[in-house]
């Protein structure tokens, strides 16, 4: 594990914004494809999700995510491995409101479901 100082140091990115582990699902929108998915963690800065079916994601594609409790997102593949994808969400205030809200009115602290590879 690496502190916030040894990442500066070591040129690795520190994470700017605590993320909120979280279990909701949805639907991702990549390319012409619609693929049901699991948000594994959230922030106001983005979104992890676990894909249902794995697929190759090009880092810098635009997707869109909609769910029940968050609504509808926008954003880029920010990184892919192993059926997990991280979403940079797109900066409006639409997006800062649905995630706000979101905590405000729906979220629990959630301990992470362990993921099953097939």
């Amino acid at each position: 594990m690496t502190t916030a100082g040894q990442a500066a140091a070591g040129g690795i990115k520190a994470r700017k914004e605590a993320r909120s582990e979280v279990r909701l699902f949805g639907r991702l929108k990549y390319m012409n494809a619609e693929i049901m998915c699991r948000v594994v963690n959230l922030s106001e800065q983005g979104i992890g999700l676990a894909l249902e079916q794995p697929r190759e994601m090009t880092p810098g594609i635009p997707v869109s995510f909609y769910g029940k409790e968050l609504g509808h997102l926008n954003g880029t593949v920010s990184w892919y491995r192993n059926g997990t994808v991280g979403v940079r969400l797109k900066h409006t205030s639409s997006t800062y409101a649905q995630v706000a809200s979101y905590f405000r009115f729906f979220h629990e602290d959630m301990k992470p479901m362990p993921r099953v590879l097939r």
